[in-house]
């Protein structure tokens, strides 16, 4: 599940259908954003304006929320990077971690 805090959007994966939903987080207007893709995990960028999805053959999607273009994201030469955590983040490049950064536990 991701939540657009700023459109007051909530968006989920359906896996028996293999879409990308999204609604009102009262429950109003549920749509289908994607279909048919296998889905792994999803995130969304509201600044941006972007949704983000890694699919289950490991391959990294974004589409415009306004537009509607989807791209497939190359990792080697990206803006973003999806991080698995309690719910997958888009983190811009500018707040990668560097190696000095890093913690060792």
């Amino acid at each position: 599940v991701a939540l657009d805090d700023l459109d007051h959007k909530v968006y989920w994966m359906d896996d028996s259908r293999g879409a990308i939903v999204r609604a009102g987080v009262d429950g109003s207007g549920k749509e289908d954003v994607i279909k048919r893709r296998k889905v792994a995990a999803i995130a969304v960028d509201p600044l941006r304006r972007r949704l983000y999805w890694l699919s289950q053959d490991t391959r990294m999607w974004r589409m415009g929320i306004d537009d509607g273009i989807v791209e497939k994201i190359d990792l080697v030469d990206s803006d973003v990077l999806c991080v698995e955590r309690e719910t997958p983040q888009v983190i811009p490049p500018e707040e990668f971690p560097t190696p000095s950064s890093r913690t060792t536990s």
